[in-house]
């Protein structure tokens, strides 16, 4: 009967044992694969937050063409959920100075996991108004500072980071995005690796 190709002759399945490793292997691949989509998405959402920041810092000057008023940038603090809330306000009186009665053009929400500091260089710090890191855009198209209501002297930076870059987080490479805004407002970005 070596001719007959019946259930018992030399065809075997696989073993529970090989099933096992292999759902193994298939299991690590998995875990190797979530763990690097994940480190791309958390650094290509800082990359997107910088780029929507510099957008929306960018609008304040379009806001100004269109209504002849100057235009606040305002940073708040961080609030108790880790996030903070960038505002665009319209200087209604046109004095330089944020007041509550001035009316908000729009926000942004920039989240816990996205860092937020001001320049570490005491020139090319953002002023503080109010608790919030505060620049104007004037009628004139110009950067003001509206602690002195004088056109800014150099870039103001601030720069933003992903909460795993810093200290001894895990992500890597490390790198951060500075926003700066031009004396004659200009908003850039530039990626830095550290």
């Amino acid at each position: 009967m070596r001719g007959s190709r019946g259930f018992g002759s030399g065809q075997r399945g696989f073993s529970l044992i090989e099933m096992l490793i292999v759902m193994a292997i298939l299991g690590l691949i998995a875990v190797i694969l979530t763990v690097a989509v994940s480190k791309t998405l958390k650094r290509q959402r800082l990359e997107t937050a910088a780029q929507q920041l510099k957008s929306f810092v960018d609008r304040a000057y379009v806001e100004t063409s269109q209504t002849g008023l100057g235009v606040f940038v305002q940073i708040g603090a961080v609030q108790a959920n880790g996030t903070r809330t960038v505002s665009l306000v319209e200087d209604t009186n046109s004095n330089g100075t944020p007041e509550s009665t001035d009316t908000v053009l729009g926000t942004e929400t920039i989240t816990a996991d996205i860092v937020l500091s001001n320049s570490a260089v005491a020139a090319n710090q953002w002023p503080t108004v109010g608790g919030a890191l505060t620049l104007l855009c004037d009628t004139m198209g110009r950067a003001v500072d509206p602690t002195t209501n004088r056109q800014i002297q150099s870039e103001a930076q601030v720069t933003l980071t992903h909460v795993e870059m810093t200290g001894s987080g895990t992500l890597k490479p490390r790198f951060n995005f500075t926003l700066g805004v031009t004396p004659l407002w200009r908003p850039t970005t530039t990626k830095t690796r550290y």
